[in-house]
């Protein structure tokens, strides 16, 4: 992923964000800074055949599967209209996007009917946040693998549980928490 915890911008740079307001606070969904763009591209190098994307975001993992040769179909599930409404235009056309909970998709779909899966769906300010998450994706990795069978499942934000993840050293995580606490 690089090997960059941090990246210096030496021009101006167009960045997206978006926003949620949960219990009275707005929190960060989704960003299409480098950083993310370049963990998309990382998990779109790996993928095969039919991929199936949980999470639509901004559509950055589309952007780059299209550009692999060895992906032969692409079906992004959102559960959010609003989050479709936006994003669905700027989508490469071979993106297909249903309007759906992930985990009912799943369970309709048979083992073969799906290769590769990029699960993006948690939002996670921070180490503590993470923490409270994992035993869920921890659940929906084993639920995906259950049904679809020992397929790659690339999970965003949880490299230790991800099926594709780049090398993290303990000397990258310690940088990785001190950028953690010092930003989020």
């Amino acid at each position: 992923l690089r090997e960059a915890v941090l990246y210096k911008v030496t021009r101006s740079i167009k960045v997206t964000l978006l926003q949620e307001q949960r219990d009275g606070k707005w929190c960060n969904w989704m960003v299409d800074d480098p950083p993310h763009w370049w963990a998309m591209e990382y998990y779109a190098k790996r993928a095969t055949g039919r991929v199936l994307t949980a999470g639509l975001g901004l559509g950055l993992v589309h952007h780059h599967l299209v550009e692999n040769p060895a992906v032969t179909g692409i079906l992004a599930i959102e559960q959010s209209q609003d989050v479709i409404d936006l994003v669905s235009p700027h989508l490469p056309p071979a993106a297909k996007v249903l309007k759906a909970d992930f985990f009912d998709v799943v369970k309709a779909l048979h083992r073969g009917d799906v290769d590769y899966v990029v699960l993006d769906i948690w939002v996670a300010n921070g180490w503590e946040d993470k923490r409270q998450l994992l035993g869920e994706v921890y659940s929906a990795k084993a639920q995906v693998k259950a049904q679809l069978g020992d397929i790659p499942v690339a999970i965003h934000g949880f490299p230790t549980i991800s099926d594709v993840s780049w090398s993290i050293t303990p000397e990258l995580m310690e940088q990785l928490k001190l950028v953690s606490e010092t930003y989020y």
